[in-house]
Protein backbone atom coordinates (compact mmCIF):
# COMPACT_ATOMS: atom_id res chain seq x y z
CA UNK A 1 0.00 0.00 0.00
CA UNK A 2 1.46 3.25 -0.97
CA UNK A 3 0.46 6.49 0.90
CA UNK A 4 0.02 10.01 -0.84
CA UNK A 5 -1.38 13.40 -0.62
CA UNK A 6 -3.18 13.12 -3.97
CA UNK A 7 -4.52 9.36 -3.10
CA UNK A 8 -4.32 5.91 -1.38
CA UNK A 9 -3.43 3.08 -3.74
CA UNK A 10 -2.50 -0.53 -3.47
CA UNK A 11 0.76 -2.08 -5.24
CA UNK A 12 -1.44 -2.95 -7.79
CA UNK A 13 -1.98 0.82 -8.91
CA UNK A 14 -6.01 0.56 -7.55
CA UNK A 15 -7.96 2.71 -5.06
CA UNK A 16 -7.81 1.51 -1.83
CA UNK A 17 -10.36 1.78 1.17
CA UNK A 18 -12.11 4.70 1.04
CA UNK A 19 -11.28 6.03 5.12
CA UNK A 20 -7.72 7.09 4.32
CA UNK A 21 -8.89 9.07 1.37
CA UNK A 22 -11.74 10.54 4.03
CA UNK A 23 -8.83 11.16 6.96
CA UNK A 24 -6.80 13.12 4.09
CA UNK A 25 -9.68 15.37 3.38
CA UNK A 26 -11.00 15.70 7.07
CA UNK A 27 -6.96 16.74 8.18
CA UNK A 28 -7.03 19.11 4.95
CA UNK A 29 -10.40 20.61 6.22
CA UNK A 30 -9.12 21.30 9.43
CA UNK A 31 -5.90 22.59 8.78
CA UNK A 32 -7.65 25.59 6.40
CA UNK A 33 -9.59 25.83 9.13
CA UNK A 34 -7.02 26.73 11.37
CA UNK A 35 -4.93 28.71 8.54
CA UNK A 36 -8.50 30.91 7.74
CA UNK A 37 -8.95 31.97 11.71
CA UNK A 38 -5.02 32.56 11.96
CA UNK A 39 -5.72 34.81 8.87
CA UNK A 40 -8.64 36.59 10.25
CA UNK A 41 -6.96 37.26 13.80
CA UNK A 42 -3.91 38.66 11.59
CA UNK A 43 -6.30 40.46 9.90
CA UNK A 44 -8.32 41.83 12.84
CA UNK A 45 -5.05 42.72 15.03
CA UNK A 46 -3.47 44.75 12.15
CA UNK A 47 -7.16 46.60 11.53
CA UNK A 48 -7.55 47.56 14.74
CA UNK A 49 -8.24 51.16 15.62
CA UNK A 50 -8.12 50.84 19.54
CA UNK A 51 -4.74 49.59 19.53
CA UNK A 52 -1.57 51.18 19.75
CA UNK A 53 1.18 50.31 17.13
CA UNK A 54 3.64 49.07 19.84
CA UNK A 55 0.49 46.69 21.08
CA UNK A 56 -0.61 45.39 17.22
CA UNK A 57 2.93 44.28 17.02
CA UNK A 58 2.90 42.40 20.80
CA UNK A 59 0.02 40.59 18.95
CA UNK A 60 0.78 39.61 15.48
CA UNK A 61 4.03 38.23 17.04
CA UNK A 62 1.95 36.11 20.18
CA UNK A 63 -0.47 35.05 16.99
CA UNK A 64 2.67 33.84 14.79
CA UNK A 65 4.58 31.82 17.16
CA UNK A 66 1.34 30.49 18.62
CA UNK A 67 -1.51 30.58 15.73
CA UNK A 68 -3.75 28.66 17.75
CA UNK A 69 -3.50 29.95 20.74
CA UNK A 70 -2.78 32.99 19.86
CA UNK A 71 -5.78 33.36 17.60
CA UNK A 72 -7.85 32.32 20.14
CA UNK A 73 -6.42 34.85 23.40
CA UNK A 74 -6.71 37.74 20.70
CA UNK A 75 -10.82 36.67 19.91
CA UNK A 76 -11.00 36.33 23.52
CA UNK A 77 -9.16 39.35 25.34
CA UNK A 78 -7.42 41.02 22.99
CA UNK A 79 -9.39 43.11 21.05
CA UNK A 80 -10.75 44.67 24.46
CA UNK A 81 -7.00 44.76 26.89
CA UNK A 82 -3.97 45.92 27.11
CA UNK A 83 -1.67 48.24 24.75
CA UNK A 84 -4.52 50.72 23.41
CA UNK A 85 -3.75 53.61 22.09
CA UNK A 86 -5.59 55.26 25.71
CA UNK A 87 -2.86 53.86 27.79
CA UNK A 88 -0.32 56.00 26.53
CA UNK A 89 1.59 57.96 29.82
CA UNK A 90 1.31 61.43 29.18
CA UNK A 91 4.08 63.50 30.30
CA UNK A 92 4.26 65.65 33.72
CA UNK A 93 3.65 69.15 33.14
Amino acid sequence: MQYTLAAVTNADGSLSSGWAIGLVAVIAVIGLAILAFVIAALVSVVTSSVLAVGGKAVWVLLILAFPILGAAAWFLWGRTGEFTKNDVALPAR
